[in-house]
């Protein structure tokens, strides 16, 4: 279940990039090495560990910060940053 669980979020994140239009910012940062990935995450910290892991196998590259607060401090945090919220990604 955890297998498919993490695999299921690489997919998502992955596609988030691309829809995003960070994969084309990834690629031409990626020579300067200022690549990262801010999460925001009310999952466990050994969960939100093991997901960045995972990711890091298959881009090492991008270095991944995980924010961890409340799923309310969450959506706090991202409606008072709005329109340019500082996470990438919001891992409830």
């Amino acid at each position: 279940m955890k297998k498919l669980f993490v695999t299921l979020f690489i997919a998502l994140l992955a596609t988030t990039l691309v829809f995003a239009g960070a994969a084309k910012e990834t690629a031409s940062s990626a020579s300067t090495g200022d690549t990262e990935l801010v999460i925001y995450s009310a999952a466990s910290e050994a969960e939100a560990e093991a997901i960045s892991e995972a990711f890091n196998k298959i881009y090492p590259e991008i270095d991944i910060t995980i924010i961890s607060a409340g799923s309310g401090d969450i959506v706090t945090r991202v409606r008072t940053e709005w329109p340019k919220p500082e996470g990438d990604v919001i891992l409830l």
